[in-house]
């Protein structure tokens, strides 16, 4: 039994160096990277696989002359270059300006102060909007109340808007309603003045003879309705 093992063992180590015997060899003699090559593979992280690899510390940016596609932009880079003297330029387009909306702002207070002077200065306060609009609305304070004193009334108007989402269009809005209203109580109050004059005037105005026979004629006749009215006594000697 233990020849039989012995035999056994002996016959297994003459394969494996038959076998050494005849691979060795080709794994020398082949090129392609891999299991049959004999130098080991270098293990690669996940890491280094990536394209993208940070630029050196003394890696001076250059000024972006044009914008082209960006292909694969790593995760950690952003949509805005850099310039070297610090100035930042995005690559969106630029918002157009609010110049036409503060010109009329301007326009409209201006014509505020013309017609109604500045003896009584406007007051300007932003607070928050109610209603519909969400928290723009709601937690913003995006709502315009414009106070001033309106001597054709003898009390202040007071104009509250919060009809648009822009505050600069609020302002323009309230600033109109309240142009509206003073310009509406001044008119009221110098159509009040004209028919107190006009009534004045018709006061003090000559009647005419016609003018004054007919009043004399009216008096006439409401003396007789007031006669007719009278208690009457009767006579003892009707009976």
């Amino acid at each position: 039994m233990t020849a039989a093992i012995l035999a056994l063992a002996c016959c297994i180590l003459l394969a494996e160096k038959a076998l050494l015997h005849t691979t060795v060899p080709l794994r020398l003699d082949s090129t392609v990277p891999g299991f049959l090559s004999s130098t080991p593979r270098p293990r690669i992280s996940p890491a280094s696989r990536s394209t993208y690899s940070p630029p050196p510390s003394d890696h001076v940016y250059r000024p972006v002359t044009s914008y082209e596609p960006c292909v694969n932009l790593p995760r950690r880079t952003s949509a805005t270059a850099v310039h070297q003297e610090g100035v930042t330029e995005s690559a969106a387009p630029s918002a157009p300006s609010n110049q036409a909306t503060d010109d009329t702002l301007t326009r409209l207070r201006k014509e505020l102060r013309q017609r109604h002077g500045t003896e009584f200065p406007l007051r300007e306060h932003y607070i928050k909007g109610t209603g519909p609009g969400g928290q723009k609305v709601n937690k913003s304070s995006n709502c315009v109340q414009l106070i001033q004193y309106s001597p054709a009334l003898g009390t202040n108007v007071v104009v509250k808007c919060h009809m648009h989402r822009s505050l600069l269009d609020n302002r323009i809005e309230a600033t109109r309603t309240l142009l509206h209203r003073l310009d509406e109580a001044e008119e009221q109050q110098s159509r009040a003045w004209s028919r107190l004059r006009e009534k004045e005037k018709r006061r003090i105005l000559k009647l005419s003879p016609a003018e004054k026979a007919r009043n004399k004629f009216e008096k006439q006749l409401r003396a007789e309705k007031k006669a007719n009215r009278r208690k009457r006594k009767i006579a003892d000697d009707w009976f």
